[in-house]
């Protein structure tokens, strides 16, 4: 895998890892044949090394560093049993981490303690039994890329028809978009004027306030209350004046935990 590669990877906060299993053998492999489960165990062991090459060059540093300051120490033998672990071919996510490093180990941004969902790119809805193992407990969906592309090219009303013929749900690029929201612990809320609406994207179990201050930072310090209608219901009752009508809206305060799909009003010191 080449450097630039890798230096890209390690600002994502998710890694999406596409694999090939039994598609066309006429489109030609790197490795001359169709092995998934040694084309994930050789990507897997790439970043392994990258990640030792990384802790490997910051320790002489931290040693240095440490001398006097035992909470300092403490984090550098917790990056020396970290060197270990990854000289025995271990991801940095299997590593078990103390707690109260939490934000360096963020710093770090290790490529193997990132979350990852596999794409199988395959031809087939079931994938081989020894795929499947090397796959339990990770997060994974399999499509056929060559039959998306050709859905894409299709006008809506065609997408539409050809889904419901062939009982498809989800196209690759949704169901990949909402696995990572929830792999990454994210939802969406919405606020939509007359003008223009718009989606915001936070983390689970924010409050009102945090929400509102990814808007605008105002938002959040001069927060007063929000008006909420969740999504379907919006639609359904054809926006802010029906959902009121139908009493779907509704005023919370600073103890609300936004949801996902909520539509909201802010109301802050500056007004709506």
């Amino acid at each position: 895998m080449y450097e630039a590669h890798l230096s890209h990877i390690k600002e994502t906060s998710i890694i999406v890892h596409l694999v090939r299993s039994s598609i066309d053998d006429n489109v030609t492999h790197v490795e001359k044949s169709i092995d998934p489960e040694r084309d994930i165990e050789t990507i897997e062991l790439e970043l392994i090394l990258k990640d030792l090459e990384v802790v490997g060059s910051m320790l002489p540093k931290l040693e240095r560093n440490s001398k006097g300051d035992k909470k300092l120490q403490v984090w550098v033998e917790a990056v020396k049993k970290l060197e270990e672990h990854l000289e025995n071919e271990k991801k940095a996510s299997k590593f078990d981490w103390p707690e109260e490093f939490d934000d360096k180990r963020k710093e770090l941004s290790l490529l193997t303690d990132k979350k990852v969902i596999y794409l199988i790119n395959s031809s087939d809805k079931d994938i081989p039994e020894k795929l499947e193992k090397v796959l339990a407990g990770k997060e994974y969906i399999v499509t056929n890329l060559k039959f998306e592309q050709e859905v894409r090219d299709m006008s809506e009303q065609e997408k539409i028809e050809f889904t419901k013929e062939f009982g498809l749900g989800l196209r690759a690029l949704e169901e990949l978009v909402k696995m990572s929201y929830k792999t990454l612990g994210l939802l969406s809320f919405f606020t939509a004027g007359e003008k223009e609406a718009r989606a915001w994207t936070i983390e689970k179990g924010m409050l009102a306030p945090q929400a509102a201050g990814v808007i605008h930072t105002d938002f959040e310090k001069n927060f007063i209350a929000t008006d909420v209608v969740s999504y379907d219901d919006f639609i359904a009752n054809g926006g802010w004046n029906g959902s009121k009508l139908a009493g779907k809206a509704r005023l919370e305060g600073k103890i609300y935990e936004v949801k996902d799909g909520d539509v909201m009003i802010i109301r802050h010191g500056g007004g709506k």
